[in-house]
């Protein structure tokens, strides 16, 4: 049976990450280092490579990573040269975490996201949670307790107030995804 084409969004192996210098919390977005913090608060079980679009290293170097799915939490002038990174490293697909973004620049990742041959969600995304894995790829609020009930908005602000609902009314959520605007 054929995977389905969101499962390397929603249920992937391996990540990279794409988050700014490792070693320059400063220079990282706001979305950026609550990405980092959630990852590090919960595990992902699957692997994570990071990378910064200006220290990539060789074509070689980049052939040896492999990812199912492109996480990008960068600033605006930055997204681009990361969704082309994660194009040829081959991601199935990619969640950029980011806010600012105008409908052109939007669009222009989506072309290069198709281009590439590999599913976006965002920009202006605040990501997503899969309690059962695990996995906290979202700039809103800790890991959500795992249900059987899935959360979809457009809305990052409606996801966090309905999350804090949940949380003290003790519901779970297979998953949680904030699309944000520019979602196609």
């Amino acid at each position: 049976m054929d995977q389905h084409y969101l499962t390397p969004l929603f249920e992937p192996q391996s990540i990279v990450l794409f988050t700014g210098p490792q070693d320059q919390p400063d220079k990282q977005t706001p979305q950026a280092l609550a990405l980092l913090a959630h990852l590090k608060a919960q595990p992902f079980k699957g692997h994570i490579t990071p990378l910064d679009t200006s220290t990539t290293g060789t074509l070689a170097d980049l052939a040896q990573v492999k990812a199912d799915l492109a996480v990008i939490a960068l600033p605006p002038g930055e997204i681009m040269a990361a969704l082309e990174l994660a194009g040829r490293i081959r991601v199935k697909a990619a969640l950029v975490l980011s806010t600012g973004i105008g409908a052109q620049q939007a669009a222009e990742m989506h072309r290069v996201a198709q281009r590439q041959g590999f599913w976006l969600l965002g920009p202006n995304s605040q990501g997503f949670q899969r309690p059962q894995l695990q996995l906290n790829a979202s700039a809103v609020g800790d890991l959500a307790s795992s249900g059987q009930l899935a959360l979809v908005s457009q809305s990052g602000a409606l996801t966090a107030s309905i999350m804090d609902w949940a949380k003290q009314n003790k519901v779970g959520f297979s998953t949680v995804v904030a699309l944000g605007p520019h979602t196609q």
